[in-house]
């Protein structure tokens, strides 16, 4: 797109709204071109980003919470300095730049194509690929799912191995397209820690164990020969059984349900909670036992990652209501998932949800979520 500009345009400068790699490609084009370029990008962009994008020397603004908010003020912007603006993904010459990478893969890949596998964000990039691979090789079918929002980093090889993995696929020449994502240390440590979980490599459980002498040891012999991993337990002197928290390595699935058959069939109740987002991102870190909390409602909000958040969640609720609980964990992602209680009575629910809309922040229930039962609440509430 920016190569069609006239003089006139590239002299008057470009600008563009990015979380990472549509303002690398803008810059670089830029750089290229000989023109000036300004990239708006949110505030909770990850800095090794922006400074890329620095160092192709465009200038940066970052500004806003979110990718909308970016995009809106560059708009205005591009009024304001008679700018030409480039679109990430929304535009038919932008599509067909992206679709370049359909002709790599055919040029690259001479033999039969069984299927492309591309991470989605805006959809250009997807939309390109498959017009171009559809008119060069239309005898091959494709399946276009939308999975996840950009940065989508690896998800098109994860999406790869799952479906090679459902149909059996043995011999087929399957691609993936990976996009870059917006990641520094801090975020590859949360990765590493969650990669185990979500490759089934391990499995995070629950079990109910008598409190009484030897029942750790009998419990440990139920687990066999799978590794513990992790392991969470605290002391109830009020409760008769305690309830413990933790993470076996696992082979196979039938080995994984192997042992929690063992564990059922010695009366010791247990809980698969691998697929359980609140107990991978919250309660796993959890250690403190169950609460007598009296009309404690039990959320889960998105915080944006910047400065000046969680006072703006504070100003809303508090003190207003009491915060009875409070978990927050970096997760590598432009919005923090931060699990929160708070104590509202029943007829203040209504203003409770009032504010929580005005917030601005996404958020959702976790009241009825079965870890939160187990773990937090108190059984008598």
């Amino acid at each position: 797109m920016m190569a069609k500009l006239s003089r006139e345009q590239l002299e008057r400068g470009v600008i563009c709204s990015s979380a990472g790699n549509h303002a690398q490609g803008v810059a670089l084009s830029a750089q290229r071109l000989g023109c000036d370029a300004v990239i708006v990008m949110p505030v909770t962009t990850p800095e090794i980003k922006w400074r890329s994008v620095e160092r192709l020397g465009a200038t940066v603004v970052l500004k806003g919470d979110s990718y909308d908010e970016a995009q809106s003020y560059a708009k205005q912007r591009c009024e304001q300095e008679g700018r030409t603006f480039i679109p990430p993904f929304d535009h038919p010459d932008v599509i067909s730049g992206q679709g370049t990478i359909g002709m790599e893969i055919v040029r690259q890949l001479q033999g039969p194509l069984h299927a492309i596998f591309v991470p989605v964000g805006g959809g250009g990039l997807i939309a390109g690929i498959a017009a171009y691979v559809k008119r060069v090789r239309p005898e091959d079918m494709f399946e276009e799912k939308r999975s996840i929002l950009e940065p989508a980093g690896a998800l098109a090889l994860a999406g790869a191995e799952a479906y090679c993995k459902y149909y059996g696929l043995k011999g087929e020449n399957v691609v993936a397209i990976t996009s870059g994502a917006n990641m520094n240390f801090d975020r590859l440590r949360l990765v590493t820690e969650l990669a185990d979980v979500g490759r089934k490599r391990e499995a995070v459980l629950a079990t109910f164990l008598p409190e009484e002498q030897g029942s750790f040891k009998k419990f440990a012999e139920l687990v066999g020969r799978m590794n513990i991993t992790e392991f969470k337990y605290r002391y109830d002197c009020n409760a008769k059984d305690a309830l413990v928290l933790y993470s076996v390595g696992i082979y196979t699935d039938d080995e994984l349900k192997a042992m929690v058959e063992r564990m059922e069939s010695s009366k010791l109740r247990t809980v698969d909670l691998t697929d359980n987002d609140l107990a991978k991102d919250h309660l796993r870190y959890f250690i403190g036992g169950r609460s007598e909390v009296t009309d404690e409602l039990v959320y889960r909000f998105i915080f944006p990652e910047r400065p000046g958040a969680l006072m703006k969640f504070l100003d809303a609720f508090s003190p207003r209501w009491n915060i009875s609980l409070f978990h927050y964990r970096a997760q590598g992602e432009t919005g923090a998932n931060v699990l929160v209680g708070i104590q509202v009575p029943p007829e203040e629910f209504d203003e409770f949800k009032s504010r929580a809309d005005n917030l601005g922040y996404e958020y959702m229930s976790e009241q009825n979520n079965e870890i939160y039962r187990l773990l937090l609440r108190d059984p008598k509430i």
